[in-house]
């Protein structure tokens, strides 16, 4: 019985499934990015302005939210590598967040706002470009990796053009809350239906192979099954043993700390009297970074196949930094739009690098459990770094305090992953039965069986 007979999906397809996961992935960046970090900047001033909130009141509802996904985020990453639990997880996940936006638009207390942004949380929200959407695209390609999760998340810089000018043209039309109502609307119908419709946790599970390869099968069991890359596989057990798990760890929440602080912060910063930019000015300088960023992409996934992976996180930490110096430094728009390009094309890769480190040293059966034990301190990061800044804005009257911080540690980052060597691996351990791809035929004899920490049965 060939693949395509007893798996119609995989035989029917004239080109690789796998991008289509790419093409969600980057749905799914682009909404969610947007909703939780740069559309949510530009209704920073109008709620505050309107409800009567200070910024770190209206700001706390992001950090509100990621602090949910830090706690949720174990369970989000072992639904992952669950044979439905991609599919079930974006598509029942993303429902309750358009939702929850839409509902966004007729908060009257601040506990209404924390309220639907720990929900949206909850179920992901935070959690799509650092965890769910890279875990994903690194489960269909092994040697395409990086190109892979390059398309994938170029969905995050094109909600800074695409979302933010929509958002800012929503607000100046019909108001911040009927503003949140059509976000809410064009979430639901640009994510919902795709995710039911079309998505799979691995190849695997449709008879083909990462990469789009050839499938070349053997027979088990009586029946045609693809044969896997040789990549080896870390158990949770493993990798935490290892030094480069952490540094990258601490590297990549520490970077994301400072850049999503900056990010939510932007608008209300630069639109404030300490720097004195329009709000227009403000999204010509943020688009100019989104484009830059979306642009900046490809090359970095192009560098990242033929460089040590340490050089090129170090490179997407440091150009932010610089980008910061100019900031707090701009007095013109010219200045301003120069921060936009430099940020973009440094923080292009930060979205891409670390995700892409994650599935290259530690492999593709465990990495949504791995990614997911990670996430209460990855999550931390981007949680507090909104609050730090707008909580020493408020008490301190200016943006230069927290912004001289983000860049002494945007640097400190950037110096973590230079100490970041790929590990390696240790003896091989056999997979357990239910992950076998070639069942235990009679006259073989089974090995022993490791759970998800390493430990054998």
């Amino acid at each position: 019985m060939s693949v395509a007979s007893k798996l119609p999906l995989a035989g029917r397809l004239t080109f690789f499934y796998g991008w289509r996961i790419i093409a969600l992935g980057f749905l799914l960046n682009l909404m969610t990015a947007g909703l939780s970090s740069s559309a949510f900047s530009v209704f920073v001033s109008p709620m505050g302005e309107d409800l009567g909130w200070s910024r770190s009141a209206i700001v706390l509802a992001t950090t509100v939210g990621t602090l949910a996904a830090a706690v949720s985020g174990n369970f989000l990453g072992q639904a992952l590598d669950k044979r439905q639990g991609a599919r079930l997880l974006t598509t029942g996940g993303l429902l309750i967040i358009g939702v929850s936006t839409i509902l966004i638009g007729r908060v009257q207390e601040t506990w209404h706002l924390y309220g639907l942004f720990f929900v949206g949380g909850a179920v992901g929200l935070s959690a799509y470009p650092g965890l769910i959407t890279p875990t994903i695209v690194s489960k269909w390609f092994v040697r395409r990796r990086g190109m892979a999760i390059s398309f994938a998340s170029m969905g995050l810089p094109s909600s800074g053009f695409i979302l933010s000018p929509y958002a800012n043209f929503l607000i100046n039309e019909v108001g911040w809350r009927d503003a949140w109502t059509y976000l809410g609307i064009t979430a639901l119908v640009l994510t919902v239906p795709w995710t039911a419709l079309f998505m799979r946790r691995r190849p695997e599970d449709i008879g083909l192979r990462p990469d789009g390869d050839d499938p070349e099968t053997r027979r088990g069991a009586g029946e045609m099954m693809p044969v896997v890359p040789d990549e080896h596989s870390w158990t949770i057990r493993q990798a935490i043993a290892t030094r480069a798990f952490w540094l990258i760890l601490i590297s990549s929440s520490v970077g994301m700390f400072c850049f999503i602080g900056v990010l939510i912060n932007f608008f209300a910063s630069v639109t404030d009297s300490e720097f004195g930019f329009t709000q227009n000015q403000a999204t010509l300088a943020f688009s100019t970074f989104s484009f830059l960023s979306l642009l900046g992409k490809l090359p970095w996934a192009y560098l990242a196949d033929r460089m040590d992976l340490r050089l090129t996180n170090a490179f997407t930490y440091a150009g932010p930094a610089i980008a910061m110096a100019v900031l707090i430094n701009a007095s013109s728009l010219w200045m301003l739009i120069l921060w936009g390009a430099i940020y973009g094309i440094g923080a292009s890769g930060i979205s891409l690098l670390p995700s892409l480190a994650w599935g290259t040293y530690f492999g593709r059966t465990f990495l949504g459990s791995i990614r997911g034990i990670t996430s209460p301190v990855a999550f931390f990061g981007q949680a507090v770094g909104p609050l730090f800044a707008a909580l020493l804005y408020d008490g301190l009257g200016s943006y230069q305090v927290p912004y001289t911080v983000f860049i002494c540690l945007f640097l400190l980052s950037a110096i973590l992953m230079l100490f970041a060597r790929k590990p390696v691996p240790p003896t091989e351990v056999p997979i357990r039965e239910s992950q076998r791809l070639f069942p235990i035929t009679e006259g073989q004899q089974a090995l022993p069986k490791p759970s998800i920490l390493g430990r054998s049965k």
